[in-house]
């Protein structure tokens, strides 16, 4: 019985912790940067990408000093900036008005501060210096230069940017460091290839996912918006009468769609839920819940063919949490050792998987909302043949692990199990490596992944403001298939903003003793169409 657990919570795991867009251009060339030219790498990858373009002629202008709009116009590109309106230019600065070219672009550099001006004024048309380009890069992929220091020249530098010349050269970006040449215009090709190489040096994927992990435990409250679609595709075994058949149709598409919001102290969380499931016999279903940290609040739907009693008409349910964990045998858990737990299961996870996993996703492969305001967008892949070298690092390295955290006692009861489970899991996995081989290769002829990715979107502050996920798998059992797909995405907005969440009032809620004593609704027969 405790080994099925295991294998069920090593699957949980890893879907719990993994928990569509604009495409390349087709391949440029540009008249002025032929195979070999220095910056040819940098321009084409940005160009193939969409970041950036040429002019009329075919050609790049590579030589050509750039100017400030245009770099503005570079930098929302390649950081996939939310594009405001461009009447909102003037909340940022005062000598660009909307109707002037490029308005919106600058907006948008403005309103992330990724390209600011001087005393409120941007200068579209001035050129962008080699130190401004210094601080623009650092700020903008929030570059660190670590234990690591170069012995550059910075005697010529503004002192406003020697810091940031400073993190260029400790990071290898600039090798120019008898002379920087600071008050020197950057050229076109000379800012692709010092924005190629920021991209490269910013902060490592795995010190960048721990520390959104962190923010999000630490988050005061957010609204959020999601959905997912889900199916399950079930063998024909499985539908031999027409009653199986119609709930295999059901169960292939089904819609979730929630919206709402949080606050964490105290802890209140308020939602709506509406469940679509599709087929012949659509049928939705809306369900608002509030949750504090001892009670929950739920609305039954009302269902087609089966009312609601009159008193359940319009009120919230109350739950107490603590009885109804009670009554399953659960312990009542401190959501701060839960919190902790949480983290402590997301680092490992990082540590094990985020160098050969994630990655920073390539410029225009996934098309962030519109109103989500992304640093940068990380992305996680796991292919079918990368299966078996996943699920041996899951079973020798991250499991044994994930025990050894389980070993502190408040962990271990916020998951219901006992010293002695954990102890003999340990020993079950101590003598797993011998059979590594043979179990990975029953997994991977078992479980068949023909998707499996997830897009998570990064703010400015180092929040998840937005994440996607795709999965889509084919399990085999006993000589028959079973299909899921998972598609889901939500996105947070608001963060540590001001939030409001009403508590039902003793009027509008009914408790479960009072539910209990309610006498059955009759279900209503269903009416015969006329012919």
């Amino acid at each position: 019985m405790f080994k099925k657990g295991i294998w069920i919570a090593v699957f949980a795991v890893v879907v719990s912790l993994i928990t569509p867009g604009m495409k390349a251009d087709a391949e440029k060339t540009f008249t002025d940067v032929p195979e070999g030219f220095w910056a040819a790498d940098a321009i084409y990858r940005f160009a193939e990408a969409g970041i950036i373009d040429g002019y009329e002629d075919d050609s790049f202008g590579a030589s050509d000093e750039l100017t400030r709009s245009h770099a503005a116009i570079i930098l929302v590109n390649a950081l996939d900036l939310e594009m405001p309106d461009a009447d909102e230019v003037t909340d940022y600065f005062n000598d660009v008005k909307p109707g002037d070219q490029y308005a919106d672009y600058i907006a948008a550099a403005g309103k992330a501060e990724v390209l600011n001006g001087n005393d409120g004024a941007f200068m579209p048309n001035k050129k962008l210096t080699r130190q401004q380009m210094a601080s623009v890069l650092v700020s903008a992929y929030s570059l660190e230069s670590g234990e690591k220091s170069v012995d550059v020249n910075l005697s010529n530098v503004s002192s406003s940017h020697q810091d940031n010349v400073q993190v260029l050269a400790d990071l290898g970006i600039t090798n120019q460091l008898d002379d920087f040449r600071p008050t020197e215009n950057i050229s076109r090709a000379g800012f692709a290839v010092m924005l190629a190489a920021s991209i490269d040096n910013s902060k490592d994927v795995t010190e960048l996912l721990k520390e959104a992990y962190a923010n999000e435990q630490e988050q005061d409250s957010y609204e959020f918006e999601g959905s997912a679609n889900l199916g399950l595709t079930l063998p024909e075994s499985m539908k031999s009468t027409p009653e199986e058949e119609m709930m295999a149709m059901m169960l292939e598409d089904i819609q979730v769609d929630i919206s709402g919001s949080y606050q964490q102290d105290p802890m209140l969380m308020d939602a709506s839920v509406d469940v679509t499931m599709k087929g012949d016999m659509q049928t939705t279903v809306s369900i608002p819940m509030i949750m504090s940290e001892e009670k929950m609040w739920m609305k039954f739907p009302q269902m087609p063919g089966a009312p609601l009693p009159e008193e359940l008409d319009g009120k919230f349910i109350e739950f107490d949490l603590q009885e109804l964990q009670e009554m399953e045998g659960q312990p009542t858990v401190d959501t701060d050792v839960q919190t902790e737990l949480a983290l402590a299961i997301q680092n490992l996870f990082i540590d094990q998987f985020g160098n050969d996993y994630y990655d920073q996703a390539e410029a225009g492969s996934y098309d962030v909302p519109e109103d989500v305001n992304a640093k940068q967008v990380l992305h996680f892949e796991l292919t079918d043949e990368e299966l078996q070298p996943f699920m041996e690092t899951m079973l020798t390295g991250f499991m044994p692990k994930f025990l050894e955290i389980l070993e502190e006692p408040e962990y271990a009861e916020a998951l219901g199990l006992t010293e002695e489970e954990i102890k003999q899991a340990q020993e079950e996995f101590a003598t797993i490596k011998e059979d590594i081989d043979e179990i990975t290769s029953e997994i991977d002829d078992a479980l068949q992944i023909n998707t499996f990715e997830e897009y998570m979107a990064i703010n400015y502050q180092n929040y998840i403001v937005h994440d996607a996920v795709e999965l889509d798998v084919d399990v085999t059992a006993e000589e028959e298939t079973f299909g899921f797909k998972l598609s889901a995405d939500q996105t947070k907005q608001n963060i540590n903003g001001d939030i409001s969440i009403d508590i039902p009032d003793a009027d509008e809620t009914i408790s479960m003793e009072e539910l209990e004593d309610l006498e059955p609704t009759e279900p209503v027969e269903p009416v015969e169409p006329t012919v």
